[in-house]
């Protein structure tokens, strides 16, 4: 149990988490990805129970075309907060991301460049 001495250090730590987490959204909008990735590492390292920083880390990599991270991130937020659907629908999109990503490497081996650049021109007016 907190005693009073250390309430205000232990506010002054959630002050810190919450300045870095709004630092990290604004870096995410502002399309600094990598800087909101490390920001949200960050505020992780020092709370990793903060589910909200789980699921905007794993936004930011499904931004930054790193599924498996995105992934991984999600599933940590669900290991928090069972039944999360922001981790679930981020989780279900990922899935279908890297399912569209391994059938175009797949076309692109069999030599189909041309077939490739038609799938993903027609994956993106479908997005």
């Amino acid at each position: 149990m907190a005693t009073e001495s250390q309430s205000p250090q232990l506010g002054a730590l959630s002050g810190v988490i919450d300045l870095y987490y709004n630092q990290a959204l604004e870096l995410a909008r502002s399309g600094s990805l990598a800087e909101a990735r490390d920001t949200l590492a960050a505020v992780l390292t020092l709370e990793p129970q903060a589910v909200d920083a789980h699921i905007v880390l794993g936004k930011v990599h499904a931004q930054m075309d790193t599924y498996d991270h995105a992934m991984a991130s999600w599933r940590n937020a669900l290991e928090l907060e069972e039944g999360n659907t922001a981790a679930l629908q981020g989780i279900a999109t990922a899935q279908r991301m890297l399912r569209r990503q391994t059938r175009l490497r797949s076309l692109w081996r069999a030599g189909g460049g041309a077939s490739v650049a038609l799938v993903f021109v027609l994956g993106v007016l479908a997005a």
